[in-house]
């Protein structure tokens, strides 16, 4: 949907929590002037810019180029595109560094977001709400471009091979967010779980124990648990002291022994006298 805003009136609303009304108005920067106080906008647009901020891990998106007036577009040599119907941006993306990443980068990631309007360009690039594909280089004006993997010659990663932990991975973790979203990191009350879903391009992509502890990144993992071979007989440490049926109990040693496995339900002890069950996720192998 095409929304229509003021520049005077609406500038400040922001649309999303990183982008501003007033970031896509219509501005001539060779005359440093507004061209119209109306400011056309897709509302896809602000969301497909706020996946490409997280995605680069951005600190910051700057368009250069959003809608433009008519009068405007002709007088720089458009054609009353994308830009002019509210559909367009053309941006600059930031690291954390605040310093410039290339727009093959940025092409990339828009491509892997499925973005179908996507423009190379010198030290900016290019994007559109379009609904059929249509990906160009504007520094030499080749069209048709099928994937800019390939234009680049760079070779695609294959989905999840670029994360350092699979599906099936057990991990102790210092930290935990209740959303793949989420940025608001929480102290864990469960340490560690089981990677049971990978979800591509978010901020915190890996779910663990189906939802039951939350959702984690990289950083908050401490280290990769090993223990699938936990059998009966096996000398074990306790990670988190919390039984099978979720209530805490007191470790008053410092290693037990494997006396039962069943499944993910292990029972502990010490000269055969039972401690506790346990879940597998909570022990370590020693």
């Amino acid at each position: 949907m095409i929304n229509t805003y003021s520049y005077k009136k609406d500038k400040d609303i922001f649309l999303t929590p990183h982008f501003q009304v007033w970031e896509f108005r219509s501005y001539w920067d060779e005359q440093a002037r507004l061209t119209t106080d109306k400011i056309l906008i897709d509302d896809r647009l602000p969301n497909l810019l706020e996946k490409i901020f997280e995605k680069l891990n951005c600190s910051t998106i700057k368009i250069t180029s959003g809608y433009r007036s008519d009068d405007f577009d002709r007088a720089i040599g458009g054609f009353l595109g994308y830009h002019s119907k509210g559909m367009a941006v053309d941006i600059m993306c930031y690291d954390k560094d605040n310093k410039l990443i290339s727009s093959k980068d940025v092409c990339l990631a828009c491509e892997d977001l499925k973005i179908l309007g996507i423009g190379y360009g010198s030290n900016y690039t290019h994007l559109d709400t379009r609904d059929v594909k249509s990906y160009f280089d504007e520094t030499n004006g080749k069209t048709g471009i099928n994937s800019f993997y390939d234009y680049f010659n760079i070779k695609k990663k294959e989905e999840n091979n670029n994360y350092v932990y699979k599906i099936g991975d057990t991990v102790e973790i210092n930290a935990v967010y209740v959303s793949s979203i989420d940025t608001n990191k929480m102290t864990p009350l469960v340490t560690t779980g089981t990677i049971t879903q990978i979800l591509d391009n978010a901020r915190n992509p890996y779910l663990l124990n189906n939802g039951n502890i939350g959702w984690i990144n990289d950083d908050c993992i401490i280290r990769k648990l090993d223990n699938k071979n936990i059998s009966v007989g096996d000398k074990v440490k306790v990670l988190n002291n919390i039984q099978y049926n979720g209530e805490k109990f007191i470790t008053y040693y410092d290693i037990y022994d494997v006396m039962e496995v069943n499944n993910d339900r292990v029972v502990i002890g010490v000269d055969n006298v039972v401690t506790c069950a346990i879940n597998i996720n909570n022990i370590e192998k020693i």
